[in-house]
């Protein structure tokens, strides 16, 4: 509790809400000006809550308790922890399109300019989605379904064996995504980004892509080892793992070569 206390600052918090402002953008990748449609949406939600609210006013208390929390804990902020707002969010955007469709009585041009002002968006976001999914169907197939990224790439994959195989069943890892790593190699794991903290666990791994996020830079990884505070064990063109034990940070720099691959292990 200390810790998450130390943690909390006025400047995280501000960081926090300026990300969750621009997180529900992600929701309309792959569309043409996604900011201009997310732009769109935020009045027509807004304008729906306020005539839902004496009905759904526990369902909106729920939306923003959920925002705040998010505002106050100290993890990497992904648009994935906004997927349960999200029906929620449609919900009220579609409540406000019926509303600027019928909220005062206009000549019969007017009122049918207004219909298709709000279908022709919904269409056009639909459309794009799916052109957007046939898209990326097609260089899958393109590429011989190759995988280009995520834990069943060759080199994932011989990441994910050389720790099954080469530490300790209690070890702990630190890695960006500790949900992946536990589940392929049954290993404990976390995320960790400050080298403070490094401390909790007993090796490292090190994304070395440009999408890596929320882990300690390369360089600073170098530095550890520089220092004799880590050891580099086995490296492949994407990941670098690194012992955090002492006694065997000493072994490894006396003894022992790391183990470097580019192909899968047999």
């Amino acid at each position: 509790m200390a810790a998450f206390r130390g943690s909390v600052s006025l400047e995280m918090i501000k960081q926090h809400l300026g990300r969750l402002v621009d997180l529900p953008a992600e929701f309309f990748h792959g569309m043409p000006r996604e900011w201009l449609f997310y732009g769109i949406t935020v009045p027509l939600a807004i304008s729906g809550m306020i005539r839902r609210l004496r009905d759904e006013s526990h369902v909106m208390f729920f939306m923003f308790s959920t925002v705040a929390l998010f505002a106050v804990v100290p993890v990497n902020m992904h648009y994935r922890y906004l997927l349960p707002l999200l029906p929620f969010y449609v919900s009220y955007v579609i409540t406000g399109l019926e509303a600027f469709q019928i909220s005062t009585p206009v000549p019969v041009m007017e009122k049918v300019v207004r219909k298709y002002a709000c279908i022709l968006p919904v269409l056009l976001v639909i459309l794009s989605f799916g052109w957007y999914s046939v898209n990326r169907a097609h260089r899958n197939i393109r590429n011989g379904r190759v995988t280009e990224f995520g834990p069943f790439t060759p080199s994932s994959q011989e990441m994910f064996r050389f720790i099954t195989t080469h530490t300790e069943a209690n070890s702990r890892i630190i890695f960006f995504k500790p949900t992946v790593m536990t589940l392929m190699t049954d290993r404990q794991s976390f995320m960790i980004y400050k080298s403070e903290q490094l401390s909790r666990g007993n090796y490292l791994c090190i994304y070395m892509r440009k999408d890596a996020y929320s882990q300690l830079t390369p360089a600073r990884a170098e530095e550890l080892v520089r220092r004799a505070e880590a050891a580099l064990i086995y490296e492949n063109p994407d990941f670098r793992v690194y012992s955090l034990d002492s006694s065997r940070v000493s072994k490894t720099a006396t003894n022992g070569p790391r183990i470097e691959c580019d192909q899968p292990m047999p």
